[in-house]
Protein backbone atom coordinates (compact mmCIF):
# COMPACT_ATOMS: atom_id res chain seq x y z
CA UNK A 1 0.00 0.00 0.00
CA UNK A 2 2.34 2.85 -1.24
CA UNK A 3 -0.62 5.39 -1.78
CA UNK A 4 -0.33 8.37 0.10
CA UNK A 5 -3.59 7.37 2.31
CA UNK A 6 -1.40 4.53 4.01
CA UNK A 7 -0.52 7.03 6.82
CA UNK A 8 -4.25 8.05 7.08
CA UNK A 9 -4.72 4.45 7.41
CA UNK A 10 -2.27 4.05 9.82
CA UNK A 11 -3.63 6.62 11.79
CA UNK A 12 -6.90 6.18 11.90
CA UNK A 13 -5.79 2.60 13.28
CA UNK A 14 -3.43 4.02 15.65
CA UNK A 15 -6.36 6.12 16.99
CA UNK A 16 -8.80 3.51 17.55
CA UNK A 17 -6.01 1.01 19.43
CA UNK A 18 -4.61 3.56 21.66
CA UNK A 19 -8.16 4.78 22.97
CA UNK A 20 -9.31 1.19 23.44
CA UNK A 21 -5.73 -0.02 24.79
CA UNK A 22 -6.49 2.52 27.65
CA UNK A 23 -9.80 1.87 27.97
CA UNK A 24 -9.09 -1.74 29.16
CA UNK A 25 -6.41 -0.33 31.45
CA UNK A 26 -8.87 2.05 32.74
CA UNK A 27 -11.54 -0.46 33.62
CA UNK A 28 -9.07 -2.40 35.17
CA UNK A 29 -8.50 0.57 37.78
CA UNK A 30 -12.06 1.97 37.64
CA UNK A 31 -12.57 -1.59 38.87
CA UNK A 32 -10.14 -2.21 41.48
CA UNK A 33 -11.23 1.08 42.62
CA UNK A 34 -14.77 -0.29 43.68
CA UNK A 35 -16.53 0.61 40.78
CA UNK A 36 -18.74 -1.15 38.64
CA UNK A 37 -18.90 0.36 35.40
CA UNK A 38 -16.95 3.58 34.03
CA UNK A 39 -19.28 5.79 34.02
CA UNK A 40 -16.50 8.65 34.18
CA UNK A 41 -15.38 7.37 30.54
CA UNK A 42 -17.30 9.71 28.03
CA UNK A 43 -13.76 10.51 27.05
CA UNK A 44 -13.65 7.63 25.25
CA UNK A 45 -16.45 9.19 22.49
CA UNK A 46 -14.59 12.32 22.56
CA UNK A 47 -12.09 13.51 19.67
CA UNK A 48 -8.68 11.60 19.72
CA UNK A 49 -6.74 13.89 21.45
CA UNK A 50 -9.54 15.48 23.68
CA UNK A 51 -10.08 12.33 25.11
CA UNK A 52 -6.19 11.35 25.36
CA UNK A 53 -5.41 14.04 27.68
CA UNK A 54 -8.85 13.68 29.43
CA UNK A 55 -7.75 9.93 30.45
CA UNK A 56 -4.00 11.43 31.49
CA UNK A 57 -6.11 13.78 33.76
CA UNK A 58 -8.55 11.67 35.00
CA UNK A 59 -6.94 8.53 35.15
CA UNK A 60 -3.16 8.36 36.51
CA UNK A 61 -1.95 5.18 35.55
CA UNK A 62 0.76 5.89 32.99
CA UNK A 63 3.32 8.57 33.56
CA UNK A 64 3.94 10.88 30.70
CA UNK A 65 6.83 8.91 29.34
CA UNK A 66 5.05 5.54 29.72
CA UNK A 67 2.42 7.10 27.56
CA UNK A 68 5.20 7.92 24.69
CA UNK A 69 6.56 4.86 25.03
CA UNK A 70 2.96 3.55 24.58
CA UNK A 71 2.35 6.29 21.54
CA UNK A 72 5.10 5.55 20.04
CA UNK A 73 4.64 1.35 20.14
CA UNK A 74 1.09 1.54 19.03
CA UNK A 75 2.06 3.81 16.19
CA UNK A 76 4.61 1.27 14.92
CA UNK A 77 2.16 -1.51 15.42
CA UNK A 78 -0.83 0.79 13.34
CA UNK A 79 1.53 1.07 10.23
CA UNK A 80 2.29 -2.55 10.42
CA UNK A 81 -1.18 -3.21 10.39
CA UNK A 82 -1.75 -0.47 7.42
CA UNK A 83 1.30 -1.94 5.35
CA UNK A 84 -0.05 -5.59 5.95
CA UNK A 85 -3.09 -4.95 3.14
CA UNK A 86 -0.93 -4.52 -0.25
CA UNK A 87 -3.75 -6.76 -1.79
CA UNK A 88 -6.57 -3.71 -1.44
CA UNK A 89 -6.91 -1.51 -4.67
CA UNK A 90 -4.73 1.19 -3.92
CA UNK A 91 -6.61 3.50 -5.88
CA UNK A 92 -9.98 2.81 -5.41
CA UNK A 93 -9.27 2.98 -1.68
CA UNK A 94 -7.56 5.84 -2.04
CA UNK A 95 -10.22 7.58 -4.72
CA UNK A 96 -12.84 6.09 -1.43
CA UNK A 97 -11.30 8.12 1.22
CA UNK A 98 -10.25 10.99 -0.56
CA UNK A 99 -14.29 11.58 -1.44
CA UNK A 100 -14.82 10.92 2.15
CA UNK A 101 -12.79 13.92 3.55
CA UNK A 102 -13.73 16.13 0.82
CA UNK A 103 -17.11 15.48 1.45
CA UNK A 104 -16.68 16.43 5.65
CA UNK A 105 -16.67 12.58 7.05
CA UNK A 106 -14.48 11.84 9.89
CA UNK A 107 -11.96 8.99 9.59
CA UNK A 108 -13.95 7.12 11.78
CA UNK A 109 -17.05 8.24 9.92
CA UNK A 110 -15.15 6.83 6.88
CA UNK A 111 -14.26 3.36 8.58
CA UNK A 112 -17.67 2.72 9.64
CA UNK A 113 -18.70 3.35 6.52
CA UNK A 114 -16.70 0.83 4.85
CA UNK A 115 -16.82 -1.50 7.69
CA UNK A 116 -20.93 -2.22 7.35
CA UNK A 117 -20.88 -1.72 3.66
CA UNK A 118 -17.30 -2.14 2.01
CA UNK A 119 -15.88 -0.25 -0.73
CA UNK A 120 -14.34 -1.59 -4.36
CA UNK A 121 -10.89 -3.01 -3.85
CA UNK A 122 -11.41 -2.68 0.07
CA UNK A 123 -13.78 -6.02 1.18
CA UNK A 124 -16.27 -5.49 3.98
CA UNK A 125 -14.70 -8.95 5.41
CA UNK A 126 -11.37 -8.22 5.51
CA UNK A 127 -11.85 -4.94 6.61
CA UNK A 128 -13.77 -6.63 10.12
CA UNK A 129 -10.49 -8.30 10.45
CA UNK A 130 -7.97 -6.22 10.54
CA UNK A 131 -10.10 -3.36 12.95
CA UNK A 132 -11.89 -5.96 15.23
CA UNK A 133 -9.00 -8.07 15.89
CA UNK A 134 -7.01 -5.53 16.36
CA UNK A 135 -8.82 -3.10 17.94
CA UNK A 136 -9.97 -6.11 20.19
CA UNK A 137 -6.16 -7.24 20.85
CA UNK A 138 -5.66 -3.57 22.21
CA UNK A 139 -8.33 -3.53 24.65
CA UNK A 140 -7.33 -6.51 26.22
CA UNK A 141 -3.44 -5.90 25.72
CA UNK A 142 -4.94 -2.56 28.25
CA UNK A 143 -6.08 -4.95 30.53
CA UNK A 144 -3.35 -7.18 30.82
CA UNK A 145 -1.12 -4.64 31.10
CA UNK A 146 -2.74 -3.27 33.93
CA UNK A 147 -3.76 -6.57 35.93
CA UNK A 148 0.03 -7.20 35.59
CA UNK A 149 1.35 -3.97 37.23
CA UNK A 150 3.20 -4.68 40.73
CA UNK A 151 0.49 -3.32 43.02
CA UNK A 152 -2.15 -4.88 40.88
CA UNK A 153 -0.53 -8.19 41.11
CA UNK A 154 -0.10 -7.67 45.06
CA UNK A 155 -3.54 -6.66 46.18
CA UNK A 156 -5.14 -8.56 43.25
CA UNK A 157 -2.84 -12.02 42.51
CA UNK A 158 -5.70 -14.03 41.31
CA UNK A 159 -7.39 -13.81 37.88
CA UNK A 160 -10.47 -15.05 36.54
CA UNK A 161 -12.16 -15.90 33.11
CA UNK A 162 -15.58 -14.92 32.83
CA UNK A 163 -17.81 -15.26 29.72
CA UNK A 164 -21.07 -13.00 28.79
CA UNK A 165 -23.25 -16.65 29.97
CA UNK A 166 -25.22 -16.63 26.29
CA UNK A 167 -26.25 -19.14 23.84
CA UNK A 168 -23.59 -17.86 21.71
CA UNK A 169 -20.55 -18.40 24.00
CA UNK A 170 -18.28 -21.16 22.47
CA UNK A 171 -18.39 -24.57 24.88
CA UNK A 172 -14.11 -24.54 24.54
CA UNK A 173 -14.38 -20.81 26.31
CA UNK A 174 -17.67 -21.36 28.23
CA UNK A 175 -15.50 -24.90 29.83
CA UNK A 176 -13.12 -22.04 30.85
CA UNK A 177 -15.79 -19.77 32.62
CA UNK A 178 -15.31 -19.45 36.58
CA UNK A 179 -11.54 -20.53 35.64
CA UNK A 180 -9.46 -19.41 38.56
CA UNK A 181 -5.89 -18.84 38.78
CA UNK A 182 -2.49 -16.79 39.99
CA UNK A 183 -1.55 -14.24 37.50
CA UNK A 184 1.77 -16.16 36.79
CA UNK A 185 -0.28 -19.93 35.79
CA UNK A 186 1.03 -20.98 32.58
CA UNK A 187 -2.13 -21.33 31.17
CA UNK A 188 -2.85 -17.62 31.04
CA UNK A 189 -0.28 -17.66 28.20
CA UNK A 190 -2.73 -19.86 26.21
CA UNK A 191 -5.90 -18.61 27.22
CA UNK A 192 -6.56 -14.89 28.10
CA UNK A 193 -8.99 -13.38 25.80
CA UNK A 194 -9.43 -12.80 23.07
CA UNK A 195 -9.84 -16.14 22.58
CA UNK A 196 -11.75 -16.40 18.95
CA UNK A 197 -12.92 -14.43 16.20
CA UNK A 198 -15.30 -11.54 17.91
CA UNK A 199 -14.65 -13.57 21.62
CA UNK A 200 -16.54 -11.43 24.07
CA UNK A 201 -14.59 -13.21 27.16
CA UNK A 202 -12.48 -11.43 29.67
CA UNK A 203 -10.57 -11.99 32.51
CA UNK A 204 -11.01 -9.99 36.19
CA UNK A 205 -8.76 -9.44 38.56
CA UNK A 206 -9.59 -10.19 41.94
CA UNK A 207 -8.45 -10.34 45.31
CA UNK A 208 -8.50 -13.31 47.43
CA UNK A 209 -11.32 -12.57 49.76
CA UNK A 210 -13.38 -11.96 46.98
CA UNK A 211 -12.13 -15.17 45.86
CA UNK A 212 -13.40 -17.00 48.71
CA UNK A 213 -16.85 -15.11 48.71
CA UNK A 214 -17.76 -16.25 44.92
CA UNK A 215 -16.71 -19.83 46.29
CA UNK A 216 -14.29 -20.14 43.24
CA UNK A 217 -11.71 -22.83 43.30
CA UNK A 218 -8.27 -22.00 42.71
CA UNK A 219 -6.66 -23.88 39.91
CA UNK A 220 -3.07 -24.27 41.17
CA UNK A 221 -0.31 -23.56 38.67
CA UNK A 222 0.21 -27.03 37.55
CA UNK A 223 -3.08 -27.45 37.10
CA UNK A 224 -5.04 -28.39 34.00
CA UNK A 225 -7.51 -26.67 32.48
CA UNK A 226 -11.26 -27.42 32.98
CA UNK A 227 -13.41 -29.25 30.33
CA UNK A 228 -16.98 -29.32 30.05
CA UNK A 229 -19.68 -32.12 28.23
CA UNK A 230 -21.82 -31.22 25.35
CA UNK A 231 -23.26 -33.76 23.07
CA UNK A 232 -22.36 -36.66 25.12
CA UNK A 233 -18.43 -35.09 23.56
CA UNK A 234 -15.76 -34.01 26.56
CA UNK A 235 -14.58 -30.50 24.97
CA UNK A 236 -11.47 -28.84 26.83
CA UNK A 237 -11.40 -25.16 27.42
CA UNK A 238 -9.14 -23.38 25.46
CA UNK A 239 -8.80 -20.53 22.78
CA UNK A 240 -9.77 -21.13 19.35
CA UNK A 241 -7.20 -22.60 17.06
CA UNK A 242 -4.85 -19.41 16.33
CA UNK A 243 -5.62 -17.78 18.99
CA UNK A 244 -3.58 -18.92 22.12
CA UNK A 245 -1.35 -16.01 22.36
CA UNK A 246 -1.10 -14.06 25.34
CA UNK A 247 -2.34 -9.95 24.84
CA UNK A 248 1.15 -9.10 25.83
CA UNK A 249 2.42 -10.67 22.68
CA UNK A 250 0.21 -8.64 20.60
CA UNK A 251 2.63 -5.31 21.54
CA UNK A 252 5.91 -4.98 21.72
CA UNK A 253 6.77 -2.13 23.82
CA UNK A 254 10.74 -1.15 24.55
CA UNK A 255 12.61 -2.24 27.44
CA UNK A 256 8.65 -4.12 29.04
CA UNK A 257 8.12 -7.46 29.54
CA UNK A 258 5.65 -8.69 28.15
CA UNK A 259 4.39 -11.81 30.20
Amino acid sequence: MEWPQKQVYADIVYEEIYRLNLFGRAEVWVDDKGQRTLEDATWISLPFEEAIEIFKARIPILSKAAHRVLSDALKQKAWTIAGDNDEYSREQAKASLDTALEQGWSKGKWVKYARENGIPGLGKAHLETVFDTNILGAYQHGRWKQQSTADMVKRRPYLVYRTVGDSRVRASHEALNGFTALRDHPAWASIYPPGGWRCRCRVEAMRARGVERDGLKVTPNDGPLPTIERNGKIIQGGADEGWNTNPGEWLKEPGASQR
